[in-house]
């Protein structure tokens, strides 16, 4: 089975990868949590994403470049001091595709908006859930596009997951 990373090497995906003060995606991540817009570029061209990960990424990103005595230190940062972080370690291409190739697996299994919402455990009611569902479909179609059909569906059905 390919690695996402081997797929990433075969297809040349590139990203431009940059701290972000929010991600207008999400709501209601936890405190301490970093966010990323990337640029991702394939051979049909690139598409503009967010990405976000909680403070236990970081700090498994830190401990694992800086020893284990990191951890603490990264707890008592404040905002200026995160946001240097955020700049320092930073989610690789790999973490961002695989991201997007999860959300996209559950848009093709599930395109229509009750199924997602039954899949994912989601209240059809919910406007959160109408929105996530949204920015699936829209991130989906834009690598889709990027990437191409064929490569897209390797992608999402056949890469060795992160």
């Amino acid at each position: 089975m390919t690695t996402i990373q081997e797929f990433i090497d075969e297809q040349q995906v590139t990203a431009e990868i940059v701290p972000a003060p929010t991600n207008p995606n999400m709501e209601g991540m936890v405190e301490g949590s970093y966010h990323f817009h990337a640029t991702i570029k394939g051979s049909h061209g690139q598409m503009n994403t967010f990405y976000s990960v909680g403070p236990g990424i970081v700090e498994h990103w830190v401990t694992e470049r800086r020893g284990k005595t990191a951890r603490q230190e990264v707890a008592t940062f404040g905002e200026q001091r995160r946001l240097s972080l955020a700049k320092q370690y930073r989610p690789a291409v790999a973490d961002i595709l695989d991201c997007l190739a999860g959300d996209a697996g559950c848009i093709e299994n599930s395109p229509a908006f009750n199924d997602f919402c039954d899949d994912m455990g989601y209240d059809t009611d919910s406007r959160k859930a109408k929105r996530t569902h949204e920015v699936i479909l829209e991130q989906s179609a834009k690598l889709r596009s990027i990437l191409g059909a064929v490569p897209y569906a390797q992608l999402v059905e056949d890469i060795e997951r992160l």
